[in-house]
C-alpha cells in the first residue's frame, strides 16, 4: 500500500513539474496591460523603431527613458521618480548584474539602489523606466511627455537623449 502512494505522489509531482515547464501562452505575464517585468536579470537592447531612431528597449521590446530630473553620471544616479511617478513610468529593475544585447553596449550598463531597496538599471549613468502609456513593442508615447516636474526622452544606444 505505501508504494502505491509513494507513486501516486511521485506521478503528481512529476506532472505539476512538466505542467510547469510547458510552453503556454505567456501573455499575462509579459504582454498584458503591465509594463513590468517578471523579477530577474533585466536585458536591454537597441532597436529601430519605425518612424522614429534606434533607441533602448527592455525584454519585452518597450522603449525606455530617462527622467531629465535624476541625477546621472557615469559614477552615481539616483531617481526623481517615486510613489505616482513610478507607477506611470515604472523604473527598470534586476535582481542582478544587467544584460546589454543587439546593439547595447554591456560596459555602459548599471545599477543603484533605490529607496525601497530595489535594483535600478542605469545606462551610461542615466536610470532607466518604461512608460505604462506604451502597450505594445515599438510604442514611444512616452516620447517628449512633460510630467511630474521634468521632461521624459528615449534614449539611444550611445548614451544621449532622444
Amino acid at each position: 500500500m505505501k508504494r502505491i502512494i509513494c507513486a501516486l505522489c511521485l506521478a503528481g509531482v512529476i506532472a505539476t513539474l512538466i505542467g510547469g515547464c510547458g510552453s503556454g501562452d505567456s501573455s499575462s505575464a509579459s504582454g498584458g496591460s503591465t509594463q513590468a517585468e517578471a523579477p530577474g536579470i533585466a536585458v536591454v537592447s537597441a532597436k529601430r523603431i519605425p518612424g522614429f531612431a534606434e533607441v533602448l528597449v527592455n525584454s519585452m521590446g518597450r522603449t525606455l527613458y530617462v527622467f531629465q530630473n535624476d541625477r546621472h553620471t557615469p559614477g552615481g544616479a539616483s531617481s526623481a521618480c517615486y510613489d505616482a511617478c513610478a507607477e506611470d513610468w515604472p523604473p527598470l529593475l534586476t535582481e542582478g548584474e544587467p544584460k546589454g544585447e543587439n546593439g547595447a553596449f554591456p560596459t555602459a550598463l548599471g545599477t543603484f539602489e533605490r529607496e525601497d531597496g530595489s535594483v535600478q538599471v542605469t545606462y551610461h549613468g542615466h536610470p532607466l523606466y518604461t512608460y505604462v502609456g506604451d502597450k505594445e513593442t515599438g510604442d514611444r508615447n512616452g516620447y517628449h511627455v512633460k510630467a511630474f516636474g521634468g521632461e521624459w526622452y528615449a534614449i539611444r544606444p550611445n548614451g544621449r537623449k532622444y
